[in-house]
């Protein structure tokens, strides 16, 4: 299974050529079983910066399907038919210094 997340350009004017971004996250999927962790990747302990060419992340393998399908580690609801992902992300919008 793919996870991948991508910067939202979230202003509608043009961005500027120095803009950066700093931003962390932590993606998990929740235990749906009582006593099992949930799962999770990219608790990140520094904030990575993204920059006006680039900006998406994520993970190429963040959990095989095989894995998250087995019922042992807790993550798939069979009855439900539902598996739960949270993102916990955080942008904190940033320029380089004003030159004027």
């Amino acid at each position: 299974m793919c996870f991948r997340a991508s910067l939202i350009k979230y202003y509608p004017q043009k961005i500027d050529d120095d803009w950066i971004c700093q931003c962390s996250s932590t993606v998990r999927i929740v235990s749906q079983k009582s006593g099992v962790r949930d799962y999770k990747r990219g608790e990140f302990t520094k904030e990575d910066t993204f920059y006006n060419e680039f900006n998406s992340w994520g993970y190429a393998n963040f959990i095989s399907f095989a894995e998250l399908m087995d019922e042992s580690r807790g993550l798939y609801d069979k009855n439900e038919d539902k598996v739960i992902f949270a993102i916990d992300f955080t942008m904190k919008d940033e320029k380089t210094e004003d030159k004027s």
